[in-house]
């Protein structure tokens, strides 16, 4: 008879690969108003807007758009032209 791994086992063990993906798992507390502005930025369906593993999908993809809109802007400002996901460093 085989032993199924108890929850504590399982969560240590999705720590453990996040962790080696480079994955931080946090917790936040977010307004209501927040989950509206997902909804109207078009990050969260409207009908999902109780699921919490829905809302955490939208405030990640939110964060992912946020940071890499960032970052292609300063590397605009800094000379680089960014094409697609290649990055060419413009010379006068």
């Amino acid at each position: 008879m085989t032993r199924s791994p108890s929850t504590g086992a399982e969560r240590m063990r999705e720590y453990r690969r996040r962790r080696r993906n480079g994955v931080l798992s946090i917790r936040i507390r977010l307004a209501t108003a927040y989950i509206d502005t997902l909804i109207e930025r078009r990050y969260l369906k409207p009908e999902h807007r109780d699921d919490h593993d829905e809302i955490a999908i939208a405030v990640g993809d939110l964060i992912y758009d946020t940071l890499h809109n960032t970052q292609r802007a300063a590397s605009l400002t800094s000379g680089d032209v960014v094409t697609g996901e290649t990055r060419h460093r413009v010379t006068s």
